[in-house]
């Protein structure tokens, strides 16, 4: 467009304005202030949640008069395998040291070194 139709282009795109300002307005409506409440669309609305607690019975201790824990010489030793006991019920001590010695003399015979043997054990001889 020219110069000399400068008033000629304000009307054109003040009616491209308004044309497109009541295509809005029919599309989107107009806000009467009773429109359904919108909820926050990135957290979720809290559901109430069913009582689903499930009671855990109570833990007893284990057996005090446990001979191979009361042997334990050493209070931390005896500490730790109590706690052992309490997590896990089945724990079985002798079990666990007899696994545990053959694992190490498994390792030691892996690495290739002697075997130690208890002070009077069944096959220890005394070197002297």
């Amino acid at each position: 467009m020219s110069d000399g139709f400068a008033y000629l282009d304000i009307i054109f795109f003040a009616m491209v304005a308004a044309f497109i300002a009541l295509r809005l307005r029919s599309v989107l409506g107009r806000r009467t202030g009773n429109e359904r409440q919108r909820g926050d669309g990135f957290r979720p609305t809290p559901q109430p949640q069913p009582d689903n607690v499930v009671p855990i019975p109570e833990r007893a201790l284990p057996p005090a008069d446990d001979a191979g824990i009361a042997d334990g010489r050493d209070a931390g030793l005896k500490a730790g395998l109590t706690a052992i006991r309490l997590a896990d019920r089945s724990f079985d001590l002798d079990g666990f040291l007899q696994g545990s010695a053959e694992y190490a003399q498994q390792r030691l015979a892996d690495l290739g070194r002697p075997l130690p043997t208890r002070p009077g054990a069944a096959g220890s001889e005394d070197p002297s």
